[in-house]
């Protein structure tokens, strides 16, 4: 559940530095219209944009052959596409999820009440996100917006786990129905309310936590919360419903994202779900760095993104670039989760290609995502 960059737009920073992003923070003159948004003393459903184009396919016509294989931001995971499942399947798949994600919804919403559950496939989707950016700039969470996964994207999904039924789909896939609880900050204290909240959901018997599951990079100031605290929310989780109820699990990723995923029990009718806690800026860099990577990887990129994928040309079959661009994202990532609270009167810049990585100016995330935002543009422009 991805939320468009396009309106996030109203908010910007001018840093080009993460290294830098600390020192900068108190005296920013960029707060001074809104010194609410001031940073704390200390750092602290894949979904997808809530609307997509109906031409988009979900996997790539890209007929080159497989890239030199090297260290990869996701799991590796191809489509045989006579595996593939029915829509018709998928279809009822979508449709009984329906209940258990307005279970997750309200549970959410029992959990955070004064910030509002936001179903990312409403009409009114993008400006309901736009109003909560501005009225909850002052709370720890800043949004909570929820997503059902769609049938072409379930039956991908299958395809790529090797699932073929209903009752497989729902066991061993947990994102059918998801969640994304967005941080207005980048202290951990943001982190630990919401860790609290959540904690106090599962000791009224609202659902159960499964499986916690913590993507960090080694630099602590990048935590949402300390291993120690995450620790103590699976205990929490295990005292209430059983000492195997819930598991811990540190996951960093190649490319540096950085996000605390909670796996939850069975909420109703077999399924579970995934709620994703993260950054508002590594919410919004997410995106830019989820095309980057199949355009890098040739993996299911959208055929509006074609032009994004051909750029990429020097490092598909260049191990050596492959992994200096994963290195680059992982600093990107960084730089993101760094980022102070910005204002409406700031530009949202993305981290520069550094001078010790050797990689093509063009594919800086700057430029990557001014081309994405014209390809975007033009998009809404043929669909009104």
């Amino acid at each position: 559940m991805r939320i468009n960059s396009n309106f996030l737009n109203i908010f910007q920073t001018q840093n080009t530095k993460y290294e830098n992003t600390q020192n900068n923070r108190a005296s920013n003159p960029l707060f001074a219209n809104f010194s609410n948004l001031s940073p704390l003393s200390k750092d602290t459903v894949s979904f997808g944009s809530a609307r997509k184009s109906k031409n988009a396919p979900s996997q790539s016509e890209d007929t080159h052959t497989e890239p030199v294989k090297v260290l990869s931001s996701t799991k590796d995971k191809g489509i045989n596409h006579s595996e593939r499942t029915s829509l018709k399947l998928t279809q009822g798949i979508y449709e009984d999820s329906k209940y258990p994600f307005n279970k997750l919804k309200l549970i959410l919403q029992d959990s955070f009440p004064d910030v509002k559950v936001i179903d990312i496939d409403d009409d009114h989707a993008q400006e309901q996100m736009i109003r909560g950016l501005e009225e909850n700039k002052n709370k720890p969470v800043v949004l909570i917006t929820a997503r059902r996964k769609k049938p072409e994207s379930i039956s991908e999904k299958m395809a790529q786990n090797h699932l073929r039924t209903k009752k497989s789909a729902k066991e061993e896939l947990h994102d059918l129905i998801g969640a994304r609880i967005i941080l207005s900050g980048t202290s951990t204290r943001e982190g630990e309310y919401v860790l609290d909240a959540l904690t106090k959901s599962v000791k009224k018997g609202r659902f159960k936590i499964k499986t916690v599951k913590n993507h960090s990079q080694s630099d602590s100031r990048l935590n949402y919360v300390g291993k120690r605290r995450l620790e103590r929310f699976v205990k929490d989780n295990q005292e209430k419903n059983g000492y195997s109820s819930c598991t811990y699990i540190d996951q960093p990723r190649d490319s540096g994202y950085l996000a605390i995923h909670l796996i939850t029990d069975e909420l109703e009718d077999g399924f579970s779900s995934e709620i994703q806690i993260m950054g508002l800026d590594v919410e919004r860099f997410k995106e830019l760095e989820d095309i980057s990577y199949k355009c890098a990887a040739r993996k299911g990129v959208p055929k509006k993104y074609k032009p994004l994928e051909a750029m990429f040309k020097p490092i598909h079959e260049n191990p050596d670039l492959q992994r200096e661009f994963l290195e680059y994202t992982k600093r990107a990532y960084a730089y993101e989760r760094l980022k102070p609270i910005h204002g409406k009167n700031e530009s949202l810049d993305y981290y520069q290609i550094p001078n010790d990585l050797n990689i093509p100016p063009e594919l800086s995330f700057e430029n990557l995502a001014k081309i994405k935002e014209s390809i975007d543009r033009q998009e809404r422009a043929n669909n009104q």
